[in-house]
């Protein structure tokens, strides 16, 4: 009878334990793929299959800007292409026959992920998709991103287009060396002189200045689902996080945000010469 009892007891003790433990939160992040990278130093602080080639979506335009500030002015002009105004996916609604200049094509490209302004950008600068392409891979081999190979400047799904989360997040930190990119990408609304209405970032946590927020890209196609970038200042620190195939990235970015620890370093961003994080 005693064992019985015993035995009883034993059963109702893991009961309790299994029930209680159903009612505790568990932290899950949803991305199947992420990395966050010290901005400072290039230190990785988290990664999750980061090395690993996948597709990348709209973060693609994170070298399509980079690539367009090295070779253009913000002031120069182009005229909207035919095929520009005919990219598929997200858009602006550029006009064939428009007059654009870069800084618009760039609000366009980043806070709107205009597929049109891409387009329009690769022409401008490479003078065909396919001489900016071109531009864009040489730009990756030169950055070390092993993992990249771009075949084309918007991010919409075409094989053999891929990248990899540290690759990105490699990357957004040469970006960060533009100050023109800073300024872009942190921007919450832009009124461009071809638009009738303002164009709003994207990115909801640039968009409602969500605390420690600095600058952000937003990507999704159906193959590869939501990918994310965000720049958050901690501890005087800029940190980048990327996440590929993420249904629930907001939620992830603010969690990794909050969990990474960073080592105390210096505010001034190296190669740039200005704090991001006053």
């Amino acid at each position: 009878m005693e064992k019985i009892r015993q035995r009883g007891l034993v059963l109702l003790i893991l009961s309790i334990i299994i029930y209680t433990a159903s009612m505790t939160p568990v932290q899950a992040f949803s991305f199947e793929k992420a990395v966050v990278l010290n901005g400072l130093t290039g230190d990785v602080l988290y990664e999750k299959q980061a090395y690993e080639a996948s597709r990348v979506a709209s973060l693609t335009k994170i070298m399509t800007a980079v690539v367009a500030l090295e070779y253009g002015q913000l002031s120069d002009t182009t005229t909207v292409s035919q095929a520009a105004s005919e990219m598929t996916g997200s858009s602006v609604y550029l006009k064939v026959g428009q007059h654009v200049t870069l800084e618009e094509l760039l609000y366009a490209l980043m806070l709107r992920s205009g597929n049109d302004a891409s387009m329009a950008i690769a022409e401008m600068i490479g003078g065909s998709e396919a001489g900016f392409v071109f531009l864009m891979n040489q730009k990756a081999r030169m950055l070390g991103l092993h993992q990249s190979t771009f075949k084309n400047p918007h991010g919409l799904d075409e094989e053999n287009h891929v990248s990899s989360a540290y690759d990105l997040a490699v990357l957004t930190r040469h970006a960060l060396t533009f100050p023109d990119f800073i300024n872009i990408t942190s921007e919450r609304v832009y009124q461009s002189k071809v638009s009738t209405y303002p164009w709003l970032h994207k990115h909801k946590l640039v968009k409602y200045q969500y605390a420690q927020t600095i600058l952000g890209k937003t990507g999704y196609t159906t193959l590869a689902g939501r990918t994310l970038m965000t720049v958050f200042r901690k501890d005087q620190h800029p940190v980048i996080v990327v996440t590929l195939n993420a249904p629930n990235d907001w939620a992830d970015h603010q969690s990794l945000m909050r969990q990474v620890t960073i080592p105390k370093e210096p505010d001034v961003f190296p190669y740039l010469g200005v704090s991001l994080c006053p």
